[in-house]
């Protein structure tokens, strides 16, 4: 069965993702390696997405901190009186 991950959260670039988790970006450069070579994702390593020719992490909603959140739930409201 496969686990469903929620993709509500911020996406960060790998210098931040590394310094907000004290790991290296080239520690991250290997996972992401590892994960192409074997077509497969470690359950423990970060999910992360290409945008155009950018590399982003995704830091989880509920590691963010109260001001993100705030962030995000405005631009939900904006975007809901727009519509």
């Amino acid at each position: 069965m496969k686990r469903q991950t929620s993709l509500h959260g911020a996406w960060v670039t790998p210098r931040q993702y590394a310094q907000l988790f004290q790991l290296s970006e080239q520690g991250l450069a290997n996972a992401r390696s590892r994960e192409r070579r074997t077509g497969r994702r470690d359950p423990n390593a970060p999910i992360w997405r290409k945008f155009g020719r950018s590399v982003r992490y995704l830091v989880p909603e509920d590691l963010l901190g109260p001001a993100a959140r705030a962030d995000r739930n405005d631009v939900k409201e904006r975007t809901v009186r727009l519509l």
